[in-house]
């Protein structure tokens, strides 16, 4: 899909005008309560392309800059800087919760999948915040094991040894390290 550009020129702009704010702009989306639309600036509609949808209207509904999308007749004030009602702000990467029962977890596992930055894994295993589960590759196999700390029963497993999506396939050596082979 495409539509002609809309180039403007603006002219006579003050040296005190306001900042536009794009760096909170989101896609505007359909909605049938204007309370309830994307407020603040919007990204441009792209919507049947190839690449770079950002609209997800389905068959032949096209989104429409209109008020069912939050946009009002005549110009739009809540897309400057000091006027955006909805300002996003990325909130920081939360601490990692670790379980801190020495029974169930006396190596000190963490929660979250991270590496050392040379394709192998920090930990051989995850445990949960709450020390209820635990999950890791197998040694040998490479079979990953979802258990359950409480009772040792094995709720979910996946059998990880056959080549999948990818060319690799993974294997927990002795030492807790994790291979990749190709």
């Amino acid at each position: 899909m495409y539509m002609t550009p809309f180039v403007c020129d603006v002219t006579g702009v003050r040296s005190d005008a306001k900042a536009i704010d794009f760096v909170n702009a989101l896609p505007p989306r359909r909605c049938y309560n204007p309370i309830h639309c994307t407020q603040g600036p919007r990204n441009p509609m792209y919507w049947k392309n190839l690449e770079g949808i950002n609209m997800p209207e389905p068959g032949h509904r096209a989104p429409t800059y209109s008020i069912l999308y939050g946009f009002s007749d005549g110009a739009q004030f809540d897309i400057f800087i000091n006027t955006n009602p909805v300002t996003r702000r990325t909130p920081g990467f939360p601490e990692e919760a670790k379980c801190s029962d020495s029974d169930i977890n006396p190596n000190g596992y963490g929660s979250r999948l991270s590496s050392n930055g040379n394709n192998t894994l920090v930990y051989d295993q995850l445990v949960s915040p709450q020390c209820k589960f635990s999950i890791g590759l197998q040694q040998g196999d490479g079979n990953l094991i979802l258990r359950n700390t409480t009772d040792g029963s094995i709720p979910w497993t996946c059998a990880c040894n056959g080549q999948g999506e990818s060319d690799y396939a993974l294997r927990l050596e002795a030492d807790g390290t994790i291979q990749i082979l190709d």
